[in-house]
């Protein structure tokens, strides 16, 4: 018998305390949900973030451990794929599955303002525990959960059954959602995604709220209501959401994009050698993920990469596709002429132009953007959806 009550009365507390539940309702539910029994194992990271040591509750080593960082406020790594080898020779491992932090539950749990009676659908089962959550709250008839990974499904089953709850659970493509049961009149997501998927939009009643993230930089988290036929309106929330992708049956979660080396091609080819120019983009900026995710919507398609010295501090970013790339170089030059080396793609110019429309508009927070999503156009908008500052939302 494991001795949990205690650990998840002190989890919700915290979450309390911190301000992350407000519905005492909900408080109530995280105090008598076993979060143990929906991450019996989890890998525990290396100084290089890679999930390397498992640690499992029935292995008496390391019992207590691991129910101790179970009823922690902190994410926990249940499922990773081999991408590589590192430089020491050890496999480099990403991610596949994770047990999210409780902290991040429980204030999606808030953003879908769920009442007695509602009907909900969650995208994305995992582990189960957010389920579990659910049907705590609701009741088990009210909750449909769907899980890509036949796998990971028929783990989330087992550890639902085990807690006592039997929601309809489904095996399948998320993004098509569950309409034997629709319309719902709230539907969360727990895995990110480009657009709003035209089926979450037909399955979800008038009036409904669909909470989800976006994969945009910065983490967005979009609460949005169903305010006519076939049209989604809200705002992103204060707080980020950083997710893994939505993806489809069959695909396993990508690596990330291996930046291009720099070129060294004659300068009559297409993409010619590389040149010199400097930045007014200061390394505080990328310290803001507000600034990130105004990027991420002004030049789509651009990702970032850090650089940072051993002691963590910044010392460059470069900004590439998969083509093309531009570095800023923060330990020499001087403020405001930060030295930049870029192709003749010049990624870091539309990096400048970002920078200075956040300027513009006095250095917008996300909860200044909203989303508009019908099924065949989606977009995102300042202050207003009438606004004339908006920016189309594609699937990459």
């Amino acid at each position: 018998m494991v001795d949990w009550m205690a650990r998840a009365a002190l989890l919700a507390e915290e979450l309390s305390a911190g301000g992350v539940i407000a519905d005492p309702a909900w408080r109530a539910v995280f105090a008598v949900t076993p979060r143990h029994v929906f991450v019996p194992r989890f890998y525990a990271l290396d100084e290089y973030n890679q999930p390397r040591v498992l640690r499992h509750g029935e292995d008496p080593a390391c019992r207590e451990e691991w129910l101790r960082q179970v009823y922690r406020n902190q994410v926990l790594v249940t499922h990773y794929r081999v991408v590589g080898i590192m430089p020491d020779g050890s496999q480099a491992r990403v991610a596949t599955s994770s047990a999210s932090m409780p902290s991040l539950v429980a204030r999606m749990l808030d953003r879908l303002a769920v009442a007695d009676g509602h009907k909900v659908l969650e995208i994305g089962t995992g582990t189960g525990y957010n389920a579990a959550l659910l049907c705590a709250r609701l009741g088990d008839k009210q909750v449909t959960s769907i899980e890509v990974d036949p796998d990971a499904a028929a783990e989330a089953a087992d550890h639902l059954h085990a807690a006592g709850w039997h929601p309809t659970l489904v095996a399948g493509d998320g993004a098509a959602g569950h309409p034997e049961a629709a319309p719902y009149d709230r539907i969360i997501a727990t895995c990110a995604v480009d657009t709003i998927p035209p089926a979450w939009i037909e399955q979800l009643a008038g009036g409904g709220l669909l909470v989800t993230p976006l994969t945009l930089a910065g983490g967005p988290l979009a609460v949005l209501r169903k305010t006519a036929p076939g049209v989604l309106v809200g705002r992103l929330d204060p707080a980020p959401a950083y997710c893994m992708a939505l993806r489809p049956p069959g695909q396993t979660a990508d690596p990330p994009t291996t930046i291009p080396p720099p070129s060294d091609t004659p300068s009559d080819t297409p993409s010619g050698p590389e040149r010199q120019a400097t930045t007014s983009v200061p390394p505080t900026a990328w310290d803001h993920s507000d600034f990130r995710l105004w990027h991420a919507l002004h030049q789509p398609g651009i990702r970032v990469a850090d650089h940072h010295d051993p002691h963590g501090r910044r010392t460059g970013l470069t900004a590439y596709t998969t083509s093309s790339r531009a570095s800023a170089d923060y330990t020499t030059g001087r403020p405001g002429a930060w030295p930049v080396t870029q192709d003749p793609a010049r990624l870091w110019d539309r990096v400048e132009t970002a920078w200075a429309a956040w300027q513009h508009h006095h250095q917008p927070p996300r909860t200044r953007i909203g989303i508009t999503a019908h099924p065949a156009q989606q977009y995102a908008w300042l202050d207003h959806p009438d606004s004339p500052t908006r920016w189309p939302l594609t699937p990459t």
